[in-house]
């Protein structure tokens, strides 16, 4: 009797078991770590007992890709996966008077619908039509007029039908991050994604309809990202300014800028810290844009509008990363004006990383070629990039993405860039040569690894290949391979493009340089994906071999 009550006591759950906090925080840290696809576990844990049924519930409602389970907790049925485009229940159901009849027939079932949308937190994309959007209304209205979501933090919504504001019935308080599509779409009677025909006309929609007053919806939103087709800047920044607090502001390429719009943004969005938009009209601004607390700028636009951008009009002392991607048809001298204005902004000292992409059509190098494009001109990444980015001393990231510029690089550059930005933590170098039989040399990076203590990712497109022989590296290699005693703390060295040049390659010269240089890179064989000489699968294999047959040596 006395084994049998020990062995009953030894089966009981451990309290912890019971703890609602503690059983949320496990089923969250679930949830987290499966990113998302253990779903299904997460889901069985609801049906294990009483106490685990609420708290994995709680987590397990938290973020949805649609409002579809909703609908289906609402019906009281479980869809098939035909549900994501909804089912032929809702063909034959009028919105209103089916939650009026769920409200007045199965209150403790409208409840529990209540209860589980009160712990969604996130909403993939909600695409929703007019039949679901007569839902929504009836949904809000039968719960008093208030939103049946009052937790809800983020948001995927795409308008699609014109002068809708259903959103306004949904946002809160708590909404802090909100993705708007405005696209239109033809309502074909059936809800049936393969059925969507996007609408010849897409004219009739009206953001100015939705937007106007979302400010007050949602006064605490802090991440707003817009795009859609045929929208304008009139129809949409004008309502944006009443978000006091809103920090990230994304506006594709249908909403550009001009200077007063941008001024209106910088001055009425005092919390703005991250501005994604494309800039126009900057050839010669009549006012001027200043912010204290923008920290990051993603700019897309021509290179004569970041001319008067940048020697004008912008004035953010406190810019931490600034991406630019410059879409001229062809290569242009304002280029070069462009980045030399940048080199004068109040921001040199502040910022920390950089992002250039310039993409252009390729030049014509040929007998006809122009004179101010003629090859023997000096090296374009040292005359347009290097000198005017030097300014910017505090880098930590640079990408540099010169395609089809007319760049000719040298090892003079290469030195030239090491000793500009000394604190560069990841350097990414893609660029088109002009002249594919000059191009900086393998033993170019031991300027890295002398000027640049920090840097732990470099990636280069092109470089040549020489002998890596002692006698060819030559004294200042040795004297760079001095400064490095103790190991560079370099660790991803990406040349998947690099290997220019006839074979065979001397492998074990190449071997010993790179090690000598940066002895705690991370191998292939070590870590997938940290080095990748695709192209040259085979040399670089022996590179390998080489490598790790000189860390044998010196570990001996």
């Amino acid at each position: 009797m006395a084994h049998t009550l020990v062995s009953l006591h030894q089966s009981r759950p451990h309290p912890a078991l019971h703890q609602q906090d503690i059983l949320e925080h496990v089923f969250d840290t679930l949830e987290t770590r499966a990113k998302g696809l253990d779903r299904q576990t997460l889901a069985g844990c609801t049906v294990v007992c009483k106490s685990w049924s609420d708290p994995a519930s709680r987590v397990l409602w938290r973020i949805l890709d649609s409002f579809h389970p909703l609908w289906a907790l609402l019906a009281g049925r479980s869809f098939p996966p035909s549900a994501k485009r909804m089912s032929e229940f809702w063909k034959i159901v009028e919105p209103d008077i089916f939650v009026k009849e769920i409200c007045s027939k199965e209150p403790e079932w409208w409840k529990h619908f209540l209860y589980r949308a009160s712990h969604v937190r996130e909403v993939g994309t909600a695409s929703v039509r007019e039949s679901e959007l007569v839902l929504i209304q009836s949904v809000v209205k039968h719960n008093g007029g208030l939103t049946f979501l009052p937790t809800l933090r983020r948001l995927g919504w795409r308008n699609g039908v014109a002068s809708d504001t259903t959103l306004h019935l949904i946002a809160s308080p708590s909404l802090r991050d909100l993705e708007l599509d405005f696209t239109a779409f033809r309502q074909l009677n059936v809800w049936n994604q393969d059925d969507l025909i996007l609408s010849g006309d897409v004219a009739d929609i009206r953001p100015e309809d939705l937007l106007s007053g979302l400010s007050t919806s949602a006064p605490f939103l802090r991440h707003l990202a817009i795009t859609g087709r045929r929208i304008t800047t009139a129809a949409v920044v004008p309502h944006l300014l009443g978000f006091q607090h809103l920090r990230c502001l994304s506006l594709f390429k249908e909403v550009p800028l001009t200077p007063e719009v941008m001024q209106s943004v910088l001055t009425n969005l005092p919390s703005l810290s991250m501005l994604n938009a494309r800039i126009h009209g900057f050839s010669d601004p009549q006012c001027k844009g200043v912010s204290t607390s923008m920290r990051m700028l993603r700019l897309h636009g021509h290179s004569q509008d970041f001319v008067g951008l940048f020697s004008s009009f912008l004035d953010v002392p406190h810019l931490d990363i600034l991406e630019l991607n410059l879409a001229d048809e062809s290569y242009t001298p304002s280029l070069p004006h462009a980045l030399s204005a940048l080199s004068r902004t109040s921001f040199t000292t502040s910022l920390r990383h950089l992002s250039l992409s310039a993409l252009t059509r390729p030049l014509d190098f040929g007998p006809d070629a122009d004179a101010d494009v003629d090859p023997s001109r000096p090296s374009v990444l040292s005359t347009t990039v290097i000198a005017p980015l030097s300014a910017f001393r505090s880098l930590e990231v640079a990408e540099l993405h010169l395609l089809d510029l007319p760049a000719r690089i040298s090892d003079a550059d290469m030195r030239a860039l090491a000793r500009a930005w000394p604190r560069l933590r990841r350097l990414v170098l893609a660029y088109s040569p002009m002249d594919p039989q000059h191009l900086p040399s393998l033993a170019s990076l031991r300027h890295f690894a002398a000027h640049c203590p920090e840097l732990r990712y470099m990636s280069v497109s092109k470089l040549r290949l020489e002998t890596m022989s002692r006698d060819a590296d030559g004294e200042e290699t040795a004297a760079d391979e001095e400064k490095t005693v103790g190991g560079h703390p370099l660790e991803r060295l990406d040349l998947r493009m690099t290997l220019v040049g006839r074979g065979p390659f001397d492998t074990q010269g190449i071997a010993r340089f790179i090690d000598g240089l940066f002895p705690n890179l991370i191998l292939d064989g070590e870590a997938k994906g940290s080095n990748g000489f695709a192209p040259f699968v085979h040399t670089w294999d022996d590179i390998e071999r080489d490598i790790r047959a000189l860390r044998v040596a010196r570990a001996l």
